[in-house]
């Protein structure tokens, strides 16, 4: 009966840390594909950008949309390779709690079947090695998730200042007569990747709640 507890237990502990890897893989996967959104971003700058050059005197106004946009832009690339490369650490990290948890799990089956009374000592050192290990890797998981809820702050305040930069161009288009279609388009498109990273703000947060919850779980092992 032991025995077979220690295995639910086994099983329970690789579940749980396979969940934790795979949530800091889904923040990984979720700051490269906004990465690669964020290009859009960078190229409707451009095209305000020539659509200033386009509107001669009228289109000074159009300028200063053109700075803001390439701020926004470069802010949120910034942030998201600074998650990017936290998310990597991350999952290098929960693989190694992964195999921590692994070896513990068979340490303690092994213990639970009864061990020869010469090596009882030698085999309680090895596992308490593991235990350390697996609790420092779990304590830099921890440091990491902080990290990444950071800077999933600061992307969620850069995104709170894309809708003022869709009035100021709505503004703006009741100034000029001409290409007040394409600059409304880019109304539209921004307005777009605004929901769009809103939505993947709130993904990420949702991940990382889970992520920290594995922590947990797997820290009450170790009670």
């Amino acid at each position: 009966m032991r025995n077979s507890l220690a295995s639910g237990s086994r099983l329970h502990s690789a579940m749980t840390t396979t969940e934790l890897y795979r949530a800091c893989m889904q923040l990984s996967e979720e700051a490269r594909s906004l990465q690669m959104e964020n290009e859009g971003m960078k190229r409707l700058g451009l095209n305000a950008q020539v659509l200033a050059a386009q509107t001669g005197q009228q289109g000074s106004a159009l300028e200063v949309i053109v700075a803001e946009i390439g701020r926004l832009s470069g802010g949120i690339r910034e942030v998201l390779t600074r998650l990017g490369d936290a998310a990597k650490v991350l999952s290098s990290t929960a693989i190694e709690i992964l195999h921590m948890s692994h070896l513990r799990g068979s340490y303690v089956l092994g213990r639970d079947a009864g061990i020869e009374p010469a090596s009882v000592r030698r085999f309680d050192e090895t596992l308490d090695g593991i235990q350390r290990s697996r609790t420092h890797h779990l304590d830099e998981l921890s440091l990491g998730l902080a990290q990444v809820e950071t800077l999933i702050q600061d992307l969620s305040r850069i995104a709170q200042q894309i809708p003022p930069v869709t009035t100021m161009i709505r503004i703006v288009v009741t100034e000029i007569t001409s290409h007040s279609d394409a600059l409304l388009g880019t109304v539209d498109d921004l307005k777009g990747f605004y929901r769009n990273l809103d939505e993947k703000v709130e993904r990420m947060k949702t991940i990382r709640g889970s992520g920290a919850h594995r922590i947990q779980e797997l820290r009450k092992e170790d009670r």
